[in-house]
């Protein structure tokens, strides 16, 4: 079952919502933090065009932080974004305190950040162990 598209009413009754939520300097603010990242996701490195969407992700969750501050912000694409939410909102569920939360999320970011780099490292080594009378296919 696919979503129906939104109505002029109700893409407006949202970007009020969004205002109201994160202040009305959140648009630029996301696209500073956007722009800072490289728009690619700070975990898995996936760019705008490789996923649907990217989010300005609250390190410290905006209803603990109460700031937008772009320190507190990293771009993360949805999926990584879910992922790193949910692992949060457990946390704290569970009476975490806000710095073990923090701690979490780069510690997430760090090892996804090493993997990335481990598979971009076989891949590279799996190029270059390619017999010198073989072409790769181009």
């Amino acid at each position: 079952m696919s979503k129906r598209p939104l109505t002029r009413q109700q893409r407006s009754a949202d970007r009020a919502k969004r205002k109201a939520r994160y202040g009305k300097h959140w648009e630029e603010v996301r696209h500073q933090v956007y722009q800072r990242d490289g728009n690619r996701c700070r975990a898995c490195g996936r760019t705008y065009g490789q996923v649907k969407k990217l989010n300005a992700h609250h390190v410290l969750l905006l209803r603990v932080s109460q700031t937008n501050d772009t320190r507190n912000l990293i771009t993360l694409c949805d999926e990584c974004h879910r992922i790193v939410e949910n692992k949060a909102l457990s946390m704290l569920k569970r009476g975490a305190h806000r710095s073990e939360v923090v701690r979490m999320t780069y510690r997430w970011l760090s090892e996804q950040r090493q993997e990335r780099f481990k598979l971009l490292e076989e891949e590279l080594n799996g190029k270059q162990s390619l017999p010198s009378n073989t072409e790769p296919n181009s």
